[in-house]
């Protein structure tokens, strides 16, 4: 059994040997047309034979290569052919297993963001909700302590942010500064933050997978990403 590997070689070696002839026949191609266009022109020759004969013996030889290149090239196509049938039989079907359907490996991409934000997000509302029920307490527990400087020349706790009825959102201490965050405005930002960073990362990754075009119009790859 021949092996994709040993196939992908014949077909290169054949192909190589076709691509001789053509080169050939084109410079053969080349030659005729040009002697045909230019009948009278002589050659320096050392033949005793006139320059006229030498001319119309040289076409003779080039049409009778030029018909020995067409039938090597008949036989290098039905060498050929077959082969990179083959190849592209075997190439395509593992293309067609290995190929990934960029809807199909769009929505999995989502999921798998989906499944990634919702940790986060869940890791942010515990966060601030931890925070929140600590801060909450310290707050209510400093009720009653000296605050202010009428009550005490160096108050050693301040309330910040102060709210109706004397409450407030903060405690200021000597070494410490910390205040009740708003989940609401915190969850906010965070997927602020998150939707401009995603639509960065999104951008650049479009434009590093463009295709670029080589000199025939064809795709010759996509430029590398920068990651």
């Amino acid at each position: 059994m021949t092996n994709d590997n040993d196939l992908f070689f014949r077909v290169a070696h054949r192909h190589t040997d076709l691509m001789h002839v053509d080169s050939e026949l084109s410079a053969i191609g080349q030659a005729i047309a040009s002697f045909e266009a230019n009948p009278d022109l002589t050659y320096n020759t050392e033949s005793d034979y006139p320059a006229v004969n030498f001319r119309a013996s040289e076409r003779v030889e080039m049409k009778d290569r030029e018909t020995e290149l067409l039938e090597m090239r008949d036989v290098a196509v039905r060498e050929l052919l077959p082969s990179y049938l083959a190849l592209v039989s075997a190439e395509t079907r593992k293309l067609e297993a290995q190929f990934e359907n960029p809807e199909a490996l769009a929505e999995e991409c989502l999921s798998a963001l989906s499944t990634v934000v919702r940790a986060y997000a869940f890791r942010l509302r515990t966060g601030l909700e931890r925070w929140n029920g600590v801060v909450d307490p310290l707050i209510q527990f400093s009720q009653g302590l000296p605050l202010n400087a009428i009550s005490s020349p160096s108050p050693e706790v301040k309330h910040t942010e102060p709210r109706a009825y004397g409450s407030c959102r903060g405690i200021e201490t000597q070494d410490r500064e910390f205040s009740l965050l708003d989940v609401g405005a915190e969850t906010d930002e965070f997927f602020r933050t998150l939707t401009r960073s995603l639509m960065t990362v999104l951008d650049e990754e479009r434009r590093n997978g463009r295709p670029t075009t080589n000199s025939t119009g064809g795709v010759e790859g996509t430029v590398a990403s920068s990651s």
